[in-house]
């Protein structure tokens, strides 16, 4: 007895005067009863009269007490009497509220037994996606992996490759690797930049010597790792560390999510040495080291998306839109001087390597598939319930605040008593893997047949269907995949973008290959389209179709941009308000702007948020046309400050690189601010 209970009975007690003895003995039958506090203290009046007669009648205490019976069988007896004698709905009150308390009582066991069994349960890791992935990887053949090649041409003093050394101070080949960057667009028209760049590609030719080789060598060799590096050389060559470190190991340990790709970047930054070095090539007329250089580079490329996932293949594409690049301005600027044997070469190789989409859907979802059956507890029959413990783990895995949980300890343990009582919640509120598993296998097949699609318009039309319908049921695939689903239908873009500069390549070489059989350029769309076999405009977005005009005597291929209006050429996309440098490159973040063609006179406009779309054409249909803006593929999403033309081919265009920074027409060594 407790409180206000127990003194008020203590109290009545004392009143009767019995001994210490019988007192006691009374107070705990009492207590047993737990009755309320007036019947327990009229069950302690009732008792003391009882044991108050019995001394009278000159028993003794112990007489009485042994007599009377045992204490809890009497608090029993008494209860029931008590209880009885209360009013009905009174007694349906104390049963209901009775059984309540039991069950609730049972369900909180249940439930804690529930979490418990729970907690204890681990996912069973049955797929090795790592290997999935490494088994689809090329293997080398006798001619060995490219990766000795690299290491072997790009390794510094202390092993670590120089094209990826931004974590040190940048070293002297670094610097000149920049350097190249920034001198090679100017080199066509600047004696000074030119020098630069012969001086710095001087100084790397014994490297770039060593990397032609990677030519015959079509496969990189750098396995997927997940647990660590096994090649000591290799791991040092890209500052990785070589062995993971096993007390810090987690359910996710060996797991896609700690996958390195290093040769990324290092791949790209050396494409560009090699495109770099094949365009001083061909402007000094050594046609076939420049074939042996761009060849390397386009190796490079497929080097870069050898892995398969989706980022190896937008870097693939990437580097390949360099190596287009290169080429385009080759033959833009110096074409005569290939032979018709380089032309089919440079035709073979630009018509080649593509992005593989459907290999890269398949890569991420052996990547979810691998996070799935670490998170999801598994029946045995592809079934099985989410995972709280699991899930935290995941979610420490992705997400930067598990460093934050653990300044102290106490978000730590909050976390874990926060995944314990919600592992019931998470197994039944969340999907199941059964149900997870099969929406996703829905969502990437819809988009690996939109990767198949024949057509750019059909390709962007079903991955767009299938993105929607990903957004619209992201409640169907759990927090899993709502949180590591990637964005797939954005890659469309890049993977049709690189299509069309194939094309815009290709019809490059169509063109000079067309002159030489004619003595003159082709007159219009109609002619070169029928010489090349094919629509220039096939893999191009809608929106944003080609034009062909002779200026000069000499072809421009240009699109109308993603306005649809046909601004003949004249884009004032890049406009630079602010100083140059010594050598007269623009100093780009301080002062320089984007403008749109939305900014022009227009007939009429049209407010979009925040921007301004035209409703027709600011230029005139006769104006000239204007070679010197930037060559770039056109994002058909994009919108207000790049709505402009594009050019695409400029013959004679007077720049080496992939963008103009000069008008077609400037006097050799004249440097002009314009774009």
């Amino acid at each position: 007895m407790f409180g206000m209970k127990k003194r008020a009975v203590r109290a009545r007690l004392t009143e009767s005067r019995l001994s210490a003895e019988v007192t006691a003995f009374i107070a705990d039958v009492v207590r047993r009863t737990r009755l309320r506090r007036s019947e327990q203290i009229e069950v302690a009046s009732e008792l003391a009269s009882h044991f108050a007669e019995g001394l009278a009648a000159g028993r003794t205490s112990d007489d009485l007490i042994r007599t009377y019976g045992d204490a809890r069988t009497s608090a029993r007896s008494l209860r029931q009497s008590a209880i009885a004698k209360r009013a009905p709905i009174d007694r349906a009150a104390g049963a209901l509220l009775r059984y309540s308390s039991i069950t609730t009582a049972a369900l909180v066991v249940a439930y804690t037994g529930y979490a418990t069994m729970l907690s204890f349960r681990e996912p069973v890791v049955s797929f090795d996606a790592a290997a999935a992935v490494n088994a689809r990887m090329p293997k080398p053949g006798a001619e060995g992996a490219a990766i000795d090649i690299y290491v072997s041409a790009l390794s510094g003093d202390d092993g670590v490759s120089i094209i990826i050394d931004s974590a040190n101070p940048p070293s002297a080949l670094s610097s000149a690797r920049v350097r190249i960057e920034e001198d090679l667009p100017r080199m066509e028209y600047d004696a000074e930049a030119l020098a630069r760049v012969r001086e710095v590609l001087g100084l790397l030719a014994p490297r770039i010597e060593m990397l032609r080789k990677v030519k015959d060598h079509p496969v990189l060799g750098v396995a997927v790792a997940t647990d660590g590096w096994p090649d000591r050389r290799v791991a040092k060559f890209f500052r990785v560390d070589t062995f993971y470190d096993a007390s810090a190991s987690s359910l996710f340990t060996g797991t896609l999510l700690s996958a390195l790709l290093p040769q990324c970047a290092m791949l790209r930054g050396t494409a560009k040495l090699m495109c770099a070095d094949a365009t001083l090539a061909i402007h000094d007329g050594r046609t076939e080291l420049f074939m042996d250089d761009i060849e390397a580079a386009s190796i490079m490329a497929t080097h870069a998306g050898e892995s398969g996932f989706l980022i190896n293949a937008l870097v693939e594409a990437g580097t390949r839109q360099l190596v287009l690049g290169t080429i385009v301005s080759a033959i833009e600027n110096h074409g005569e001087r290939f032979d018709d044997a380089q032309l089919a070469r440079l035709e073979a190789l630009v018509r080649t390597g593509g992005i593989d989409l459907v290999r890269a859907f398949e890569a991420e979802r052996f990547g979810i598939d691998d996070i799935i059956q670490r998170c999801y507890s598994d029946d045995g029959n592809g079934d099985g319930v989410m995972l709280a413990h699991a899930y935290t783990d995941f979610m420490r895995e992705v997400a930067p605040m598990s460093a934050a949980v653990r300044v102290d300890g106490l978000g730590e343990r909050v976390l874990l008593v926060t995944s314990f009582l919600g592992g019931p919640i998470a197994a039944h509120a969340m999907p199941g893997r059964r149900e997870a598993m099969a929406w996703l296998d829905d969502h990437f097949d819809a988009m690996i047949a939109a990767a198949r699609s024949p057509s750019r318009k059909e390709a962007f039309a079903s991955m767009q269907a299938a993105d929607h319908a990903f957004e619209t049921n992201r409640e169907k695939a759990g927090p899993v995949l709502g949180v590591m689903m990637p964005a797939l239908g954005k890659s469309a873009t890049t993977a049709w973008a690189l299509r069309a500069l194939q094309d815009t390549a290709a019809a490059a070489i169509g063109i000079e290959r067309f002159r030489r059989a004619n003595g003159r350029f082709p007159a219009d769309r109609a002619e070169l389209e029928k010489f090349l076999g094919w629509p220039l405009d096939a893999n191009v977005h809608e929106r944003a179709s080609w034009r062909y005009a002779l200026v000069d005597g000499r072809p421009l291929i240009y699109d109308i941009g993603v306005d649809g209006f046909d601004d003949r050429a004249r884009a004032p996309l890049a406009v630079d308000a602010g100083p140059r440098d010594a050598d007269g490159l623009p100093v780009h973040d301080v002062g320089s702007r984007m403008v749109s063609l939305s900014s022009a006179t227009a007939d009429r406009r049209e407010t979009i948020g925040a921007s301004s779309a035209r409703s027709a054409s600011a230029i005139a249909v006769d104006a000239p046309l204007d070679p010197t803006q930037p060559v770039s593929d056109v994002d058909p999403h994009a919108t207000g400050s790049e709505d402009g033309d594009h050019v695409r081919v400029w013959w004679k265009s007077g720049a080496a690189g992939w963008t103009r920074v000069v008008p077609a027409r400037a006097p050799a060594g004249e440097v002009t601010s314009e774009r």
